[in-house]
């Protein structure tokens, strides 16, 4: 028998895996490019207060900040 000791965080990983194949996807997309299929499955938080567009928003506003130079006088 192997016995291995798995860090708290990686616990709570395998955790949050186990909790989402438990539910239904939200959306399934197939693509198949060069020969190899690949199969996304997308699960959306009931309870988010944030649209998808506020997030987008949010990103745009961080790589806006992160592109402009700052210059100290």
């Amino acid at each position: 028998m192997l016995c291995q000791f798995v860090p708290a965080q990686l616990f709570s990983y395998y955790k949050d895996v186990i909790a989402m194949a438990e539910k239904k996807p939200a959306t399934v997309t197939m693509k198949k490019v060069k020969g190899t299929t690949y199969v996304v499955s997308a699960f959306y938080n009931e309870a988010a207060k944030e649209t998808i567009f506020d997030k987008l928003q949010h990103i745009a506003e961080r790589d806006v900040t992160a592109a402009v130079p700052v210059t100290k006088n």
